[in-house]
């Protein structure tokens, strides 16, 4: 899980990952070793071991991971468990005028070009949001309602688990076909679990575009939709302002530009303003905050750039229209 506004790992759940990633490596590399010893009076054993070797549940960290985390309050706090989550993630006491709710944001979806994926976005996540008011929802059983609908719904789908991979924290390949389909396994795996309401939306969407892996610098533009229909930072600021209106759970898109497009970060932030989607960056900075400073000063444009800037885009608009009418 990751803190949403504070950009970093939950120290539990990345230090016990690693424990229980080396005890799962360890364990693989032992039933393997057995394997691969012979002995013909241990013909059905050795057999048993090499089915186990063969079923490490690729859940068996996260789901260790979820019984730890669930088991912290309770042990540390048993009146109240979530005082004690709370003081773990803000390093604070929870107090009745001072409590800060963190949006939690778990990885569905592995993808991008990288991984080989027909879906050019490398992630997909859920985000949690709840606020301090929300005492009759837990955010645990909300967690396990939604990742058993996405499992459920993996597992129903023609290519099953396998054509998914999950991977050790329980986070998937995406091998679905496109960024449509992506959304909308997720959109039902939410609607199925009832938490969302008209409104109230309890669970959201975000992904990370990866548009770096899209771009083309030679002709400064992006491959959306293929080599033949390139996007400038105007078209591509629009898509994702589409993709938005389509899928209305979206609140969170990551890297949707190359590294260094300050022109299409400016478009993109002033389309999204006083909505509720965030524009986040993350590959082009990582934690150099004079880096993030300078890059906020750039993308901060006054009234008089505003206006010219969306002057460009009434021409670049009326562009387009005049190309795809002279087309028919």
């Amino acid at each position: 899980m990751t803190q949403f506004f504070k950009g970093k790992e939950l120290p539990l759940s990345k230090k016990v990952f690693d424990q229980l990633a080396n005890w799962v490596d360890r364990q693989r590399t032992r039933m393997a070793t057995l394997n691969s010893e012979p002995d013909e009076d241990a013909g059905e054993a050795q057999t048993a071991r090499s089915q186990a070797s063969k079923h490490i549940n690729p859940y068996a960290i996260r789901s260790c991971l979820e019984a730890i985390w669930f088991a912290y309050g309770h042990v540390t706090s048993p009146q109240m468990p979530s005082a004690a989550l709370y003081r773990h993630i803000w390093q604070k006491e929870m107090t009745p005028l001072g409590v800060t709710v963190p949006k939690i944001m778990f990885t569905v979806f592995n993808g991008g070009k990288a991984m080989g994926s027909k879906v050019k976005f490398a992630r997909f996540y859920v985000i949690m949001n709840l606020r301090v008011q929300d005492v009759g929802i837990d955010a645990n059983i909300v967690y396990y309602k939604v990742a058993a609908a996405i499992k459920k719904a993996i597992i129903s789908h023609k290519l099953g688990e396998n054509g998914f991979k999950a991977n050790v924290s329980g986070s998937y390949f995406n091998a679905l076909d496109t960024v449509n389909d992506s959304f909308k396994l997720i959109e039902e795996a939410i609607n199925s679990t009832g938490v969302n309401t008209n409104d109230r939306k309890v669970l959201t969407i975000g992904i990370n575009a990866d548009s770096q892996s899209s771009y083309i610098e030679e002709h400064n533009r992006y491959d959306i939709e293929g080599p033949k229909n390139l996007y400038d930072q105007t078209q591509l600021a629009d898509y994702f302002v589409k993709m938005a209106q389509d899928h209305p759970l979206l609140a969170y898109i990551e890297d949707p530009f190359a590294e260094g497009d300050v022109v299409g970060y400016q478009k993109i932030l002033r389309r999204f303003k006083d909505t509720q989607v965030k524009v986040a960056v993350k590959n082009w900075f990582g934690s150099d905050l004079d880096s993030i400073q300078e890059f906020t000063q750039m993308i901060q444009l006054d009234d008089e750039e505003e206006k010219e800037e969306e002057e460009i885009d009434e021409e670049e608009q009326k562009r387009l229209e005049q190309e795809e009418e002279e087309k028919r």
